[in-house]
């Protein structure tokens, strides 16, 4: 399964790496992510299947 990064998370990311002085962080405080952007309820890129079913599918598969 793959990780799923949306963009605040990558904005997030170089904000760490960046240092206090960067355009990311300036850019993940003027627009931090929401509730919904960072639920693990995303709707995955198979059809309407959500990360879960996909972890289900998988462990059902594995026997």
């Amino acid at each position: 399964m793959g990780l799923i990064l949306t963009f605040e998370v990558k904005q997030f990311i170089l904000f760490l790496r960046l240092g206090s002085k960067s355009p990311a962080r300036k850019a993940f405080q003027a627009h931090p992510p929401t509730d919904r952007q960072t639920s693990t309820t995303h709707k995955n890129t198979r059809g309407d299947k959500t990360e879960l079913d996909i972890l289900k599918w998988g462990e059902k598969r594995r026997g």
